[in-house]
């Protein structure tokens, strides 16, 4: 370590679950002695986008017992961006893949002469955006928790994901990258002629955007569309489309954490998904039992893809979703960083310990997390994860919301298995269908026995849609509590007309106050 330079953690843009790694970082590192010293620098690997806009604000404001979270916020910039120009828009899709290789490559230049006046120990990914700058980092930087950058895009393209595991030998999903229509159908109509569906999707997005399953022709020209007209998550433009054969069978989500190759899972979670006008979208996440049969099968399949051979994430936090077909398992994707919307307090309580504690374990101690890895406990509590959200078009789809949303505590009386909440609702902003996980209104987690949890689930999915109605009310109507909505509920439903009860109660707060028109009222 040199004694010149500051010592310090570079974390690339540290949203989502990463957002709680500082207050980690500064636990560990206290405990250290040899690196107390250490500070963390935060790192842009690009403009902040939008959806991560709040979460950058509020960081770059924290404090850890008061000393801030981080000693530089890096913002690594373009040629032009530094210049002070403004580069012409292009149609073409070859010119923009380019311009976007060109800009991470100069924005990873900037990054580097920015960070010369420290000593960096760690590069560090925080969410999906700043996989590849943490990469370029580490290799550049020949830090020991570098991954390389011989398979860096193969750990954001999910084209060149699979091209990988195909040249390894191991399970993958056939597909066809293009920006031309034309090659698309030619890709997928053997699997519509033999009544399969198929998937097209952006190649380098997140949190299920603009995912979309495709059972004829039609529905494949109007994904294409949608998809090359968009921009992904992050603020890129969509210059491709991804076509692949449609996996069925049970999904499921691995995380992980590795050391110098020694990987450890630290949850296994079967990923219920629902379907809505093409989007596949989230239902709920069921935790697998640590050493079941299936958590072993899928704790040996990540191995291979997570290995040297394939994508080679051998250092720090890997995201990984497969399904389960008739062959066996197959990867959706896997990324080089940890998976978004995990509650840490959750999964601590159902495992003693979560991802973010063992990720930066294995930074910072790696003798330790290794010893841990290769000793893990016995077994973990079930605990299920429930994204809900908005399952009707008209009326709650753009409805504004008028008043604060149901506390955690609320939510507690009359769900009780309930154990944490998630909320996104805010007054005066309207409710979107949910057609991804970023359009998810609210989610919670439930914990406790089996059939318990069950059984809350139930009566969740029961009640949801007239929670989301009672903070829609008018502004200067009482919003009701939460228990006084679920009793008025159970009172006007029967197992017969469950859901025309529920739309009754709808229309009475929608249609005829005025809200919505008659016309726009769909059951």
């Amino acid at each position: 370590m040199s004694s010149a330079r500051q010592p310090v953690v570079a974390i690339v843009d540290d949203y989502s679950t990463a957002e709680n790694y500082p207050d980690e970082f500064f636990k560990q590192l206290a405990k250290l002695s040899k690196l107390r010293d250490v500070k963390l620098v935060h790192v842009q690997s690009q403009r902040v986008p939008k959806v991560f806009q709040e979460t950058h604000a509020r960081l770059m404001r924290a404090n850890y017992l008061g000393e801030p979270y981080f000693i530089e916020n890096i913002i690594s910039r373009t040629k032009a961006e530094k210049d002070h120009i403004t580069l012409p828009e292009t149609r073409d899709n070859e010119a923009k893949r380019r311009r976007i290789k060109e800009d991470q490559l100069e924005r990873v230049e900037d990054a580097l002469e920015q960070l010369k006046k420290y000593d960096v120990l760690f590069a560090v990914p925080g969410t999906e955006c700043g996989v590849k700058m943490a990469d370029h980092l580490s290799a550049r930087l020949g830090l020991a928790t570098s991954n390389g950058i011989e398979k860096t895009e193969a750990r954001r393209n999910k084209h060149e994901m699979h091209l990988a595991l195909k040249a390894a030998g191991i399970a993958y999903a056939e597909g066809c990258l293009s920006d031309d229509i034309n090659k698309i159908f030619d890709f997928v109509r053997p699997y519509f002629a033999q009544g399969k569906p198929v998937i097209l999707k952006p190649v380098s997005d997140a949190a299920t955007n603009n995912v979309k399953k495709c059972k004829n022709e039609e529905d494949v020209r109007a994904a294409f569309a949608l998809i090359m007209s968009s921009e992904d998550t992050f603020g890129d433009p969509n210059t491709d489309v991804l076509a692949q054969e449609f996996l069925d069978g049970p999904e499921y989500i691995v995380n992980t954490v590795s050391r110098d190759g020694v990987l450890f899972v630290t949850d296994i979670c079967h990923e219920v998904k629902q379907e809505v006008d093409g989007s596949m979208t989230y239902d709920c996440e069921k935790r697998i039992q640590r050493g079941t049969p299936l958590f072993i099968e899928c704790e040996d399949y990540v191995k291979c893809v997570a290995g040297p051979k394939a994508l080679a994430i051998q250092n720090g936090p890997g995201h990984a979703e497969m399904i389960k077909t008739k062959k066996g398992l197959v990867l959706v994707e896997m990324a080089a960083r940890m998976g978004g919307g995990i509650d840490l307090t959750m999964c601590t309580k159902a495992d003693g310990f979560n991802i973010v504690e063992k990720s930066v374990q294995s930074y910072v101690d790696p003798e330790a997390f290794k010893k841990f890895a290769t000793s893990p406990p016995a077994k973990n509590s079930e605990h299920i994860t429930w994204n809900v959200f908005s399952r009707v078009e008209a009326p709650l789809d753009k409805c504004a919301v008028n008043h604060e949303f149901y506390s955690a505590e609320e939510f507690r009386k009359v769900f009780p298995t309930f154990a944490a909440l998630h909320s996104y609702i805010k007054v005066g902003e309207p409710l979107d269908k949910t057609i991804n996980l970023l359009t998810s209104p609210f989610y919670a987690y439930f914990h406790g026995l089996p059939e318990a949890v069950e059984k809350d689930y139930r009566r969740f999915r029961q009640y949801e849609q007239a929670i989301l109605v009672e903070v829609c009310k008018p502004a200067n109507e009482k919003r009701r509590s939460l228990e006084e909505v679920i009793a008025a509920q159970f009172s006007l439903q029967t197992s017969s007309a469950l859901f025309g009860s529920a739309f009754a109660q709808m229309k009475s707060a929608f249609v005829d106050r005025g809200v919505v028109r008659d016309a726009t009222f769909v059951v």
